[in-house]
């Protein structure tokens, strides 16, 4: 039983190391090209897009709005990535700056003008600005980060595989551990 534990134990590492490794190579190569990561990334949305209108449309047995309104967005963010990648950053931008004023108007308006109410909506708002600014840098600069995010990742997997295996070898055959069986009992 304890040979068993052990040989589970050497496939999660192995698989844990694989995994770790894996995301640290994406991440380096979504930080090397975030271009062709935004790209790829509108290429995902897309996928996720047509799949999601066309089960919507499958589940409610007819062709639905939101359905066909996922499919046509999910063939746009596969025909058009680059368009897209141009234009959302900008369009998230506005998003922020539209918040954030609202936010705090409405800190404004309750008369509570304390600093903690207003600091976040105020960084939404620069935010907002600099990302509309300067558009693809800012969608690059994300990218960068997620990239970053996944080699951090990757390298915590690798650290805790490594912390497994040295568990797998403080297992010894004979731990105290006994086989036991189970029976039912009946009332």
């Amino acid at each position: 039983m304890i040979m068993d534990i052990k040989k589970i134990l050497k496939k999660i590492k192995t698989g844990n190391m694989l995994v770790g490794i894996i995301l640290i190579v994406a991440g380096i190569i979504t930080m090397l090209f975030p271009k062709n990561s935004l790209i790829s990334v509108c290429s995902i949305m897309g996928y996720i897009c047509i799949a999601s209108g066309i089960l919507l449309c499958l589940f409610s047995r007819r062709i639905t709005k939101g359905g066909a309104a996922s499919i046509i967005a999910g063939f746009v963010f596969l025909l058009h990535p680059k368009f897209i990648v141009s234009v959302l950053p900008f369009i998230i931008g506005l998003v922020l700056i539209i918040k954030s004023g609202v936010s705090l108007i409405r800190a404004y308006r309750k008369k509570n003008g304390k600093f903690i109410y207003v600091l976040p909506p105020l960084l939404l708002l620069i935010s907002g600005l600099l990302i509309t600014a300067n558009p693809f840098r800012s969608a690059s600069l994300v990218i960068v980060f997620i990239g970053l995010g996944l080699v951090i990742l990757g390298v915590n997997i690798v650290i805790s595989a490594a912390r497994l295996q040295k568990n797998v070898e403080i297992i010894e055959p004979d731990d105290g551990f006994k086989e036991v069986e189970f029976h039912d009992v009946d009332d």
